[in-house]
């Protein structure tokens, strides 16, 4: 039994490296390698996807308090199909969420378990953030001679996407392991990653990196909040130059983030967040159904021209509350505040959980400039932060063991002690 279960056993652990590589590698791609089948868009995302739910099916029960908090989103989600705007789209959209339940909850019960486990999820998050951060600076090089592979221009200098929807969900997916990158103070992956979020010109990442250095100076160590304020520097220069190669187009892209008259203003995006109020105040408790966002808002008059899927406010937090009502925003709270809350508390423990931290809020940060809740390719890229905060909040599984800093500040108590005992 045993000589058989050996070679399954590798079997198996070749396929769930394989899933998590190819999971983090198509992770940002969004409008290539896809297929049509049916009406149904198959994104290479999804297989890996697919693996690792059913990899750790068996491990979905030891996920703990974040099962908890699983249980509530479904329960929302299922509340607001009841009276749903659009019966039909809903449908489709709760089987999507459904699937993100059972992704975080087998993603959790898997990095509890092990340790080793979790750190090859943070090592494979850092290195394929580097990897696309190459991939960034060669699109934006050759965009100087094939205007196409520039998402748009600010003057002279190209925007990049990086394969990915646009440029903010490309520099949204490379701001948290920029952060988890400062954790082993992986110079080339910190340097490559930050790269490829500057090239996006996304003020969205600006938003991510702003909320995450923020978090990490306060959380981390001294010496990490120097390695903050050198990559702040390298970035101010960057952007600086960036501004002055591109003529004061960059400066412009800025200062017109909320002009009425510039088309590339977030103007029409605020008017959205005002729309998605009025679908709110339509359905308080329960919402418009999850994915009847534009259902919602035909149910009130607005944008009847416009067709019902087409239809998004660009603000997570807005349309969560739209389409699932205060329950469904209720569970979006609890499946934040619970995992900063306890890392918080176990900051001291172990010096993976400020850098984790720092990648879950510099994520919350950008939430109100994403949308799309239950498309897989837009969730699991920050889901993946919840997954790995956590097992690090209960201090169950991965904390079990003794890590190097938990160790050493054990050794300092205890020489402390016995100084005062001298």
């Amino acid at each position: 039994m045993r000589t058989a279960l050996g070679p399954m056993r590798r079997v198996r652990d070749r396929c769930e490296t394989l899933a998590i590589w190819g999971m983090f590698l198509t992770l940002p791609i969004e409008r290539v390698l896809v297929l049509e089948a049916s009406g149904f868009t198959i994104r290479p995302v999804y297989p890996f996807m697919a693996a690792l739910i059913f990899l750790h099916a068996g491990r979905i029960r030891h996920s703990g308090i974040a099962g908890v908090v699983a249980g509530l989103i479904v329960g929302a989600v299922v509340v607001s199909a009841v009276t749903s705007e659009s019966p039909r789209l809903t449908a489709g959209y709760t089987a999507w969420a459904v699937i993100a339940v059972l992704f975080f909850v087998a993603t959790v019960g898997a990095v509890r378990e092990s340790r080793d486990r979790l750190e090859f999820w943070v090592q494979a998050y850092i290195t394929t953030g580097a990897l696309w951060g190459v991939f960034a600076l060669a699109q934006w090089l050759l965009s100087f001679f094939v205007t196409d592979f520039a998402y748009a221009f600010l003057g002279s200098l190209p925007r990049v996407h990086g394969l990915a929807f646009e440029p903010s969900f490309f520099a949204f997916y490379l701001i948290p392991p920029l952060l988890l990158s400062l954790r082993t103070v992986q110079v080339r992956s910190t340097g490559l990653t930050l790269i490829g979020v500057i090239l996006s010109t996304s003020r969205t990442g600006l938003v991510g990196l702003v909320a995450g250095g923020a978090a990490l100076t306060i959380l981390a160590k001294r010496e990490v909040a120097k390695r903050m304020v050198v990559a702040g520097l390298a970035l101010g220069v960057a952007l600086t130059l960036a501004a002055v190669v591109s003529r004061g187009s960059y400066l412009d892209f800025v200062a017109n983030t909320v002009s009425l008259d510039e088309p590339e203003s977030i103007s029409r995006r605020l008017a959205t967040w005002s729309e998605a109020w009025t679908v709110f105040t339509a359905n308080p408790i329960d919402g418009a159904g999850v994915g009847a966002y534009g259902g919602g808002l035909h149910a009130e008059g607005i944008a009847l021209g416009v067709p019902e899927a087409d239809l998004k406010t660009t603000n997570l937090w807005l349309e969560v509350l739209a389409e699932l009502g205060v329950l469904g925003f209720g569970a979006l709270v609890a499946w934040i505040v619970i995992p900063v809350a306890g890392i918080w508390r176990r900051r001291a423990e172990d010096e993976l959980t400020s850098f984790v931290l720092a990648a879950l809020l510099a994520s919350t940060a950008m939430l109100a400039f994403v949308q799309t809740w239950w498309v897989p390719y837009h969730w699991t890229v920050w889901i993946i932060a919840y997954g790995l905060a956590f097992p690090l909040a209960t201090g169950s599984g991965v904390l079990s063991g003794q890590t190097a800093a938990s160790v050493t500040r054990r050794r300092r108590t205890v020489t402390k002690r016995e100084s005062r005992d001298i």
